[in-house]
């Protein structure tokens, strides 16, 4: 569903980390630690950030790639690297691999990934020359199992849960579209349908977030803008971004009202790049509502 009625438009988000990473993605709230954790995909590496001071250390640093990261609800943290998913220890130091992804050829990698309100771990990829159908979309339980959702994915991004459990978000990026599931009393998803197709040219859907109201913040990759809608896929406002690839977003800080936008220069030529200067930035933005606590794995 596409917009109807005005649009509120608001000034670029202020920048919390200048040009932190290549991809940066996957922010992340840590009540734990009172910071924001986020990516570097292509670096391996995982950044901790204070929200007020823009303060930042690198906590973790892969040999590989690192997708996605969650909480777990017994301490330490959930880490998507390469195919498969991996605890490691609140000190990041101790790394274990859990499960390996099945089905999943050489040249894939885990993307976005994110806990749901029932324990579990959901978490899809990509093809590293971006070919579509060439991903799945997977849930992976505490006891280790792990089930295919969804086959003939091409990036498997974005995905949130709505405040009462019922609805699942979620985007495959080369749709241009948003799809909502319903969710049964058990986690278990069914009808998937799309919701909100994007009409802004050269834009699709990366990262989003749920807030409290319900709302779907969605980040806009080569468009620029982080968009919120309505449940019933109605745009409400945007935030306009001094950088194209938009490719992720979360709520932030002690009262979950600082809205954390990472962005990245990935693939730019070096025009591009020189246009876009803090592209690869982390952005904070104050939307005057709140998110929802992050889910834990476990």
């Amino acid at each position: 569903m596409n917009a109807s009625s005005p649009v509120t438009r608001l000034g670029s988000a202020d920048v919390l980390v200048t040009v932190g990473g290549q991809l940066s993605e996957g922010p992340l709230w840590d009540p734990r630690t009172g910071r924001v954790l986020w990516l570097d995909i292509p670096a391996g590496r995982v950044h901790a950030t204070d929200v007020d001071s823009g303060a930042t250390v690198v906590v973790f640093t892969d040999d590989g790639p690192v997708g996605c990261l969650a909480l777990r609800r017994d301490g330490g943290y959930l880490i998507g690297r390469h195919r498969s998913v991996a605890t490691v220890d609140s000190a990041w130091q101790q790394l274990v691999d859990l499960a390996e992804l099945p089905g999943q050829l050489p040249d894939t990698r885990i993307n976005d990934g994110k806990a749901d309100p029932w324990g579990a771990f959901w978490v899809g990829t990509l093809a590293t020359d971006k070919r579509p159908g060439a991903a799945s979309f997977y849930r992976l339980d505490p006891d280790g199992s792990i089930r295919t959702i969804l086959d003939d994915v091409s990036i498997s991004n974005g995905l949130g849960w709505s405040p009462d459990r019922s609805r699942l978000y979620y985007n495959d990026t080369p749709t241009r579209r948003i799809d909502v599931f319903d969710v049964d009393s058990d986690g278990d998803v069914h009808r998937r349908r799309p919701l909100i197709e994007l009409e802004v040219g050269g834009a699709a859907p990366d990262g989003l977030t749920i807030d409290a109201e319900g709302f779907v913040w969605v980040a806009l990759w080569g468009g620029g803008r982080v968009r919120r809608y309505t449940p019933d896929g109605r745009l409400d406002r945007e935030v306009m971004m001094p950088c194209a690839q938009v490719s992720s977003v979360t709520f932030a800080g002690p009262d979950l009202d600082v809205l954390v936008i990472t962005t990245a220069y990935d693939g730019l030529s070096d025009s591009a790049r020189n246009a876009q200067p803090l592209a690869g930035s982390v952005f904070v933005h104050y939307p005057g509502v709140c998110g929802l606590p992050p889910d834990t794995f476990g």
